[in-house]
């Protein structure tokens, strides 16, 4: 089981995945904690964080860093959070 903190450290350490992705009160993040891969959409009351593999992991970041942007966002890239461990 998660503890406070580790929630703490799954949202300080995530990265929203492409703003298109989303539901009414957010969109997928996914996230890193002591070497495991976590994903989360934000619905009414936070995230609720699910494990999931280091390739989709992987996969997400990939997408996010190379997606064409969108005319109404900015690009915020340059913030994408990975673990060391992580495929650049």
């Amino acid at each position: 089981m998660r503890t406070e903190q580790d929630y703490k450290a799954l949202l300080a350490n995530s990265t929203h995945i492409d703003y298109a992705v989303a539901n009414y009160y957010g969109g997928i993040h996914v996230s890193h904690l002591n070497g495991k891969y976590f994903w989360a959409v934000e619905n009414y009351s936070g995230f609720d964080w699910f494990e999931i593999s280091e390739q989709l992991f992987n996969a997400l970041i990939d997408w996010e860093r190379t997606r064409p942007m969108r005319a109404d966002e900015y690009d915020e890239r340059s913030t994408i959070n990975t673990p060391p461990c992580a495929t650049p």
